[in-house]
């Protein structure tokens, strides 16, 4: 999970994001806005990467977690 902050959204978003997809072992990759309720959900498939894009409500499945979280749980006190 990479929490964007203001200074270095751009380098979270598109720097890191290939280092995590990278990595073999990873199933799903959450980007979470910080001033807003907005989480993107990256997991991998057989054939690539799908995204999931969240924002005000709802969940994502965390398949390699067995559950699922949804945006009032990652947002817990914080929004």
């Amino acid at each position: 999970m990479e929490v964007l902050s203001q200074s270095t959204a751009s380098h979270d978003r598109f720097g890191k994001y290939g280092v995590y997809i990278a990595i073999p072992s990873l199933q799903t990759y959450l980007i979470v806005e910080q001033k807003e309720r907005r989480v993107y959900a990256y997991g991998r498939q057989a054939g690539g990467w799908t995204l999931q894009d969240l924002s005000g409500s709802g969940g994502i499945e965390i398949a390699c977690l067995g559950r699922s979280l949804t945006l009032d749980e990652i947002y817990l006190g914080v929004l």
